[in-house]
């Protein structure tokens, strides 16, 4: 089970809403929102006292696949470095470890990560590699963890840990071929629920059915308390009911996500398959159960939502019709959204007169951001350059921008072939309006992405759909 979801689930077990968790803790309602989302650790403080509280120790406690590191285990890499007890050295550096451990189980994985990476700067130490490359897992830079593992796998080609998180960074990064092979020489080294669990999201996300049931089986055959693990069986057995209608596949899904249920109550994932399994077998009234059970844990599930609309709508009730809009409002709000955008006007100006421009500004958070999404616009479409300016120019009208306007919000897609960059805008300031002036005015307007330092403008463009919100009126 991942931290956010343990972390929800103890909270309710100890009687916990959100509000008041927070208030004992003394921390904010945001904060235990994002601790439950998984959102980044940067109040590593705040966290800790929730932590406290529900009686958390630490990750090592809860079903992740994280190399696991404990604190003798800081003492065995001096002593593999070659240090002895004795020497007046071990201790400055055993602390320094030590710290960087508290670091890591405080989720202010940059601080430890400094510490270990100062290591590397003085000894090259496969375990000291190991940490690094299980921080950067963990801060999601999938690429950096792969690079610290094949150092390692170099002079040890049978590391199982480096081969676990080399396997999940490729898995992470859909590269599921290259990471069941990886993961398959960590099996033949060791045989764990850990193992078994990624091979089977591994074939599960691959569309490989049949073997992402023989390996999640596998894995509750080692460790049978693994909610998730049900859930993701029962999500198998239902693909299979579609396929081919099986007995038997419905009994398993059933079981398993019942099994999911028990384990968690909280689960709300296992409420909505659930109510697809009732609902595909024309059981209505329990399907309708079941999403309504899953609504009132997580309202804005889609699948609960879609569920409630189709057998709502089917009774000729008005009330599918509302749960439909709100499906389409959070998958338009929820599609994939890569940066913040700006939309608005531009100032050209020669020193002697100005003009006012049409134009649509994507921020990227970092310049490597940046240069991964210039990169994807780049291979997607042919632009015409000016001399090494930052000014390109699509001839052949490849690139498509869709606007759609909310009630509290402004979606952009710029669909640059077959890629395509989305965004959401501010509607409060109003400058959609003067935008939709200015196009009518110049027939033409320009994309400007942004990195902390980096520039990337494709102008004279002309393609554009721009959808207004209107306000439902009920007579």
């Amino acid at each position: 089970m991942h931290i956010g979801n343990y972390s929800r689930k103890k909270r309710k077990q100890s009687g916990y809403t959100q509000e008041k968790l927070a208030e004992k803790c003394r921390v904010s309602v945001k904060t235990i929102q994002r601790l439950e989302k998984e959102e980044e650790l940067k109040q590593t403080t705040a966290f800790t006292k929730v932590y406290n509280e529900l009686g958390i120790l630490s990750e090592n406690e809860i079903f992740t696949f994280d190399y696991d590191m404990n604190k003798s285990h800081i003492t065995n890499i001096l002593k593999k470095l070659g240090f002895d007890k004795g020497e007046d050295l071990v201790g400055t550096l055993d602390r320094k470890l030590l710290k960087a451990y508290d670091l890591e189980q405080e989720g202010d994985y940059k601080g430890a990560l400094n510490i270990y990476e100062s290591f590397n700067n003085i000894f090259e130490s496969e375990d000291i590699f190991l940490l690094c490359a299980n921080i950067y897992l963990k801060l999601k830079k999938y690429e950096t963890a792969i690079d610290y593992c094949n150092i390692i796998l170099e002079k040890n080609n049978n590391n199982y840990h480096a081969l676990m998180i080399k396997g999940i960074s490729l898995a992470e990064l859909k590269k599921y071929k290259k990471a069941k092979e990886i993961l398959k020489r960590a099996e033949n080294i060791q045989e764990t629920e850990e193992v078994y669990y990624n091979l089977g999201v591994c074939y599960h996300l691959n569309g490989q059915i049949k073997k992402a049931i023989e390996h999640y089986t596998k894995c509750i055959d080692l460790n049978s308390n693994l909610a998730e693990v049900h859930l993701n069986l029962g999500a198998c057995y239902l693909y299979e009911i579609l396929v081919d209608d099986s007995l038997k596949a419905k009994e398993n899904c059933l079981k398993h996500l019942k099994e999911a249920i028990e384990l968690d109550p909280t689960m709300y994932e296992a409420y909505a398959q659930m109510g697809e399994y009732y609902r595909i077998n024309h059981e209505f009234c329990e399907a309708e159960k079941c999403f309504k059970k899953c609504l009132e844990l997580n309202p804005d599930n889609i699948s609960a939502l879609s569920g409630m609309a189709i057998i709502l709508s089917m009774k000729d009730d008005n009330e599918g019709i509302e749960y439909l809009n709100k499906v389409k409002n959070i998958c338009l709000y929820n599609k994939e959204i890569d940066v913040d955008m700006f939309i608005g006007k531009h100032i050209m100006s020669d020193g002697k007169y100005e003009l006012a421009y049409p134009i649509i500004y994507a921020l990227c958070e970092s310049d490597e951001y940046f240069d991964s999404i210039v990169k994807k616009i780049k291979g997607s479409v042919e632009l015409f350059n000016f001399s090494n300016s930052p000014i390109h120019i699509s001839e052949d009208g490849e690139i498509n921008v869709n606007i759609v306007e909310q009630k509290d919000y402004i979606l952009i897609e710029i669909i640059c072939g077959e890629y395509t960059l989305r965004g959401v805008a501010n509607k409060e300031n109003g400058f959609l309006n003067e935008f939709m002036d200015l196009f009518n005015k110049h027939k033409q307007f320009r994309i400007q992405i942004q990195g902390k330092r980096k520039l990337f403008i494709i102008d004279l463009l002309k393609n554009i759909s721009i959808n207004l919100y209107k306000e439902n009126v009920v007579n």
